[in-house]
């Protein structure tokens, strides 16, 4: 996978909580019990604030790095979905699939979306996506854990989402069977040429080895069964029945084998039907069968397989050759942003920051447009008081009183024009830019701005805001604060409270209102800026 300077990974599964740098193969990690993963999802994660701080701490991370969240066992649902709709057509259809799985109780989710890799039918433009839902409640939970521990969060990605991408892009890319034994859950997906007509996930995977391996050790007395399932699973995989292992208890494989077929008839029961119905009566023996994910790592389970299958199983590489741990394997390669849940706490801050952004880029243009527009005039007056000085000379020549009246009418007449040029240039221009810094600078946490309208009335320049403020309590002076500190700004001659209502929402109460901001007034070019250089009057020797 990609490394990222300043960049984690973080897992966390009901069985055990991961962590580890981008830039190194190192892993933290530390198991529990179900019980353990239970309480601490209910507590938001606190039993594990200690733990990631000091895993932070030890892998030399810089303050404030970004972190990667992968996520199973919270009660997130997923599912797969095929269309032949847009994307956003299935984002609706998304929506409408979990609201049925959520009760009111649980309050709001958030969906996302994520499209997988090849068309389903090669006859139609259907799409198939991976879709994803949790509780606003759970997702703000894990963010607000790794910011606990200093770290930045944009989001929490399902685990399950990570093996689909990887399976649709294997199966994708040529004529072959992909099984991706996971942690968790794991998925048969069948493809050829761009094609995917069959793609299975299951809830089968590694843990359950381990729970059949735990079982057996927790009746044998050993301390710590869980963390010495997962490494016997690693070491021993499918054992020989006369294997030995644990000989200072007399553990063989024959101990262990009985729970462990049950899990092994499943895998081998779901790839035996993907090959059915998918082929569709084609010839097995032509299709490659490649196992992947962590489950692919248990030693003698490729073997097995392809003994009850009576097909040969490859297992793949999918390091592409570099060593990493398993848990790294098993996330999608690239760290596509697509399907990751986002709760609404981010979202919002997400979308307040793009509307600063938006808002300063508007001032900047502003100003160039106005910068602009000053370069013109200026030059146009340079031009017309050049043309005043060339027209004087020809005034103080004329003695005749019947022609300097009518050259005098004439030149009236041109400055004039020029004088009706100028004030069109000079006098329309307001301090839109400078206003509208002074409100992006004033605008509080705490106040979404929903609209923002610059807007000419009655010879006068207004803007006109709307937004809401969520209230902290009913003397919450929020929005009598902004209101305050923009009639302080030199560039707002007054500030009008158009409306203002308060909304009770499930969160906390909200204050929508609309302000119309009057901008100071920009006087025109006084009019007799061009002659002062050049009146005479009959007491200086000028003709009357």
């Amino acid at each position: 996978m990609p490394r990222q300077r300043h960049h984690a990974i973080l897992i966390l599964s009901p069985t055990r909580i991961e962590f580890a740098p981008a830039t190194s193969d190192e892993v933290r990690s530390m198991s529990f019990s179900s019980g353990v993963w239970r309480d601490a999802v209910a507590s938001g994660f606190r039993p594990f604030d200690a733990w990631l701080t000091r895993a932070a701490a030890e892998s030399g991370m810089p303050k404030s790095p970004s972190v990667s969240i992968h996520v199973s066992g919270t009660g997130m649902r997923t599912d797969i979905l095929q269309t032949a709709g847009p994307e956003r057509a299935a984002i609706g259809i998304a929506h409408a699939t979990m609201s049925e799985q959520f009760d009111l109780e649980e309050g709001l989710y958030q969906v996302a979306v994520c499209r997988l890799e090849g068309r389903p039918d090669p006859d139609s433009k259907a799409a198939r996506y991976f879709i994803a839902a949790e509780t606003d409640t759970v997702l703000d939970r894990i963010v607000s854990f790794a910011e606990r521990a200093g770290f930045c969060c944009s989001g929490v990605a399902p685990l399950a989402r990570s093996h689909a991408l990887r399976v649709s892009r294997l199966v994708a890319s040529g004529s072959r069977l992909v099984c991706d034994l996971g942690e968790h859950e794991s998925i048969v997906a069948l493809g050829e040429d761009g094609v995917v007509p069959l793609f299975r996930p299951f809830s089968v995977g590694a843990a359950s080895f381990i729970d059949a391996y735990s079982r057996v050790l927790e009746q044998a007395g050993i301390d710590d069964p869980q963390e010495t399932a997962r490494e016997f699973v690693f070491r021993f995989g499918v054992p020989e029945r006369d294997q030995m292992l644990d000989e200072s208890r007399g553990l063989t494989g024959r101990d262990v084998l009985p729970l462990l077929q049950p899990v092994i008839q499943r895998f081998a029961v779901e790839i035996k039907n993907t090959i059915r119905f998918g082929l569709e009566g084609r010839d097995p023996e032509s299709l490659r069968v490649e196992m992947t994910g962590l489950a692919a790592e248990i030693p003698g389970i490729s073997g097995v397989l392809s003994s009850l299958l009576d097909t040969e199983i490859v297992a793949r590489d999918t390091a592409e050759g570099r060593p990493a741990p398993p848990y790294l394997r098993s996330l999608e390669p690239d760290g596509a942003k697509s399907g990751v849940l986002r709760p609404l706490r981010l979202i919002r801050q997400a979308e307040r920051s793009r509307l600063k952004k938006m808002m300063r880029f508007g001032a900047a243009a502003a100003m160039v447009a106005l910068g602009a527009e000053a370069l013109v005039t200026y030059g146009q007056i340079r031009r017309t008081s050049a043309e005043l000085a060339a027209l004087s000379p020809r005034v103080e020549a004329v003695r005749s009183f019947n022609v300097q009246s009518t050259l005098a009418e004439r030149l009236a007449g041109e400055l004039d024009t020029v004088r009706a040029a100028i004030d069109e240039r000079i006098g329309g221009v307001g301090p839109w830019a400078p206003a509208l810094n002074a409100i992006a600078s004033s605008l509080p946490e705490s106040i979404d701005l929903v609209d923002c309208r610059g807007f000419r009335e009655s010879g006068a320049l207004w803007y006109r805001l709307s937004g809401e403020v969520t209230l902290s309590s009913n003397e919450d002076r929020t929005l009598g604060a902004f209101l305050d500190t923009l009639e302080k700004s030199d560039f707002i001659e007054t500030v009008e409270l158009e409306s203002a209502r308060v909304e009770q929402r499930r969160e906390a109460p909200v204050q929508r209102f609309v302000v119309r901001l009057r901008l100071v007034s920009i006087p025109a070019a006084p009019r007799d800026v061009m002659l002062v250089e050049n009146d005479a009057t009959p007491a200086e020797g000028g003709t009357p």
